[in-house]
């Protein structure tokens, strides 16, 4: 079928998804990095070594997330992505929630598997949402848009999580009902993971487009593509993904080894976590989504060309 303007949804309800899409994302990162302001109290708390903190800032969390993401994005192609992002988000919160509640090492580390699992819904089903609402000359800043939650929701964790740091190491005890006393890192946890229920409930609003923007489902359960088939596509064409692959993995290293900020400053120049937290979040909200939309506007701008 051509590409028509007709042929594609609405514009402004295509927007309203990208936007409760990229408040998802934003909030994903949320429970993602906050993490990194709570080292050094839950190091206190638990007796943990930095290698410990480690693995559950990036082993706990990254392996599930980057392995889920492979039979996550199968499941994308094939049924509601609307369904499994509000599975995924609830399962990320309910985590989140949970290493509020975690009590020792193993407990926290298995709540952080499960942020990653319910993580890695979003991306692969929230790309093939925006590929089936926007035409190819519109989706670069659409996507832009989203993948600005990069910053938007890491500028957030640390600025929300700072706030809630500084108000609950004032209290002179915290208990909740049921539950008893708990720490400040345990209430960071819970205020930042239980809201997030809200947006998963907004995904009802969200309406399947038909896949007209990628292979339809039909033909992609009839088609065979094989490991020589697939082999025979990549190799003229290894340089291309060679870059984009050695590109991310570049941009994943250092955004996890962005982790491990918050404790460095603390060591290192005598940081309190809510001063650090303020500084490093306005300056992800400010320059983040300004390069990331300059990029889109680019891509736009070279699809067009």
């Amino acid at each position: 079928m051509k590409e028509t303007e007709q042929s594609w949804p609405g514009a402004a309800y295509a927007w309203y998804v990208v936007v409760l899409l990229t408040l998802a994302y934003i909030l994903s990162y949320l429970d993602r990095w906050v993490l990194a302001l709570l080292v050094e109290m839950i190091k206190a708390d638990l007796q943990l070594s930095d290698t410990q903190m480690g693995l559950l800032m990036g082993t706990a969390f990254a392996l599930f997330y980057a392995t889920m993401g492979i039979p996550l994005g199968w499941l994308a192609d094939r049924f509601s992505r609307r369904t499994l992002i509000g599975i995924g988000i609830t399962l990320w919160c309910g985590a989140t929630a949970a290493a509020g509640l975690a009590r020792n090492y193993a407990q926290l580390f298995t709540a952080r598997m499960l942020v990653g699992v319910g993580e890695a819904t979003l991306s692969p089903c929230a790309l093939s949402l925006i590929t089936d609402y926007f035409a190819p000359h519109r989706r670069g800043r659409a996507i832009a848009f989203y993948t600005g939650a990069i910053a938007i929701g890491s500028g957030i964790a640390y600025l929300i999580g700072g706030q809630i740091i500084q108000w609950a190491t004032a209290q002179d005890s915290l208990a909740l009902p049921v539950v008893g006393a708990v720490r400040p890192w345990q209430v960071v946890f819970l205020l930042v993971g239980i809201p997030g229920l809200m947006i998963a409930a907004l995904m009802i609003t969200v309406r399947e487009p038909v896949r007209t923007g990628t292979v339809a489902t039909k033909e992609l359960a009839s088609s065979k593509v094989g490991f020589v088939s697939a082999l025979k596509y990549l190799t003229p064409r290894w340089r291309s993904y060679v870059g984009v692959f050695g590109c991310m993995s570049g941009i994943t290293i250092l955004a996890y080894s962005h982790t491990w900020l918050p404790a460095f400053f603390s060591r290192t120049w005598g940081w309190d976590v809510p001063t650090f937290a303020l500084y490093n979040g306005i300056g992800l909200l400010i320059v983040g989504p300004l390069s990331v939309n300059i990029s889109g506007w680019l891509s736009d701008r070279l699809v067009k060309s």
